[in-house]
């Protein structure tokens, strides 16, 4: 479950772990009430990096390819099967990196504010930031 507001309120719920990330402009993210910050890892060799595919063949084949180009320079990966929870997790720390080269708004929603309010940057592939409407995005640590 996601909900956005004209960048002002954001939130995603995980009902399977009960986990409420939530954030309001101008005062933080949050994790079932607890604050959240992104990761401050600034290696690549240290980052876990979280993806998903997406449904578009083609657009999969490109997230393959630049996992592929990044191995074996970094920690680990993961793919996590939510954009929503992808953002979600960067702007817990949970990853160091996550990225998706093809979004809908929805997906996108709460997990613009989520890593912004946590500290983190998230763009667009040209590295603009991203907006609702960005489609491929990466967030990181700031």
């Amino acid at each position: 479950l996601t909900f956005y507001e004209e960048g002002v309120l954001g939130g995603t719920y995980d009902p399977i772990r009960q986990e409420l990330f939530h954030a309001m402009k101008g005062n933080g993210a949050y994790l079932n009430n607890e604050r959240i910050v992104v990761s401050n890892k600034d290696r690549l060799s240290d980052a876990l990096i979280g993806y998903d595919l997406g449904y578009v063949d083609d657009k999969a084949g490109k997230a393959i390819e630049m996992i592929s180009d990044l191995w074996p320079d970094l920690q680990s990966t993961r793919m996590m099967g939510s954009a929503a929870l992808g953002l979600a997790y960067a702007a817990c720390g949970r990853t160091d990196i996550y990225f998706h080269h093809h979004l809908s708004a929805w997906d996108l929603a709460s997990g613009l504010l989520l890593v912004k309010e946590a500290g983190g940057i998230v763009t667009d592939k040209h590295g603009n930031p991203a907006e609702l409407f960005s489609g491929i995005v990466f967030s990181i640590s700031a």
